[in-house]
């Protein structure tokens, strides 16, 4: 007795069906693909865009710092030039009877310390500002050339008084304003201001070898300074 034999599948079957276990396979590994390279393009992006904000940082950095050390230095140049254009300058004084004036911006020096007057006056007992701190920066000059007026400043201090109980003496303020007009190299004014006297009372919080003074007469000056005639 012949056994049976079954019917073989057809070639065109067995193919489509490989055809389609091969799709399946492909388009699992692509559908995992796809989001792992999203995934890595995101986080390439991101590592990119802080990179290039961290250059951008230190970039700022670098210029502001690189700024700033060109202002000081042109800073120091200009204070140094205004410094030397005070210190030539032979100006003329016709005496009394002044009539004063201003031209142009302000140069103001300290003749005690032979500086330009932005350093704070302070003692352990009284602090006071210069003029320079109180007068509108628009007057005051930073460079040679805007300077129009020089302001020379002699101040001091004068006994008034003491403590003979604790041995502290008394100071007051006072300073001569002397007006130059540098274009005609010409005093056109001297005039004498005098501080507040100063405290009544001797308690201190440090020792008081150098005594208690009363205030710079700043406020004094820069209401007189504005008030002048300018031409």
């Amino acid at each position: 007795m012949t056994p049976k034999t079954g019917k073989r599948p057809s070639p065109w079957l067995l193919l489509v069906v490989g055809l389609v276990c091969v799709g399946s396979v492909v388009g699992l590994i692509v559908g995992i693909s796809i989001p792992l390279t999203q995934q890595n393009n995101k986080q390439a992006t991101q590592t990119a865009t802080q990179f290039e904000k961290d250059r951008a940082t230190a970039n700022a950095g670098a210029t502001q710092e690189a700024q700033a050390t060109e202002a000081i230095a042109t800073a120091t140049a200009n204070a140094t030039a205004l410094l030397s254009l005070a210190a030539n300058l032979n100006a003329h004084d016709p005496g009394p009877p002044y009539s004063p004036y201003l031209v142009g911006k302000l140069l103001v020096i300290n003749q005690t310390t032979h500086q330009i007057d932005t350093e704070i006056l302070e003692d352990p007992h009284s602090f006071s500002l210069p003029i320079s701190y109180l007068l509108p920066a628009d007057m005051l000059a930073t460079t040679p050339d805007q300077v129009g007026t020089i302001l020379l400043l002699d101040c001091r201090k004068v006994e008034v008084g003491s403590d003979i109980i604790k041995g502290i003496p008394f100071y007051q303020r006072s300073c001569t304003m002397t007006i130059i007009d540098r274009r005609r190299a010409l005093v056109v004014d001297k005039h004498d201001f005098t501080g507040p006297p100063p405290p009544s009372y001797s308690v201190c919080l440090s020792p008081c070898s150098d005594g208690i003074s009363g205030d710079y007469p700043a406020t004094a000056m820069v209401q007189y300074l504005k008030g002048l005639p300018r031409k």
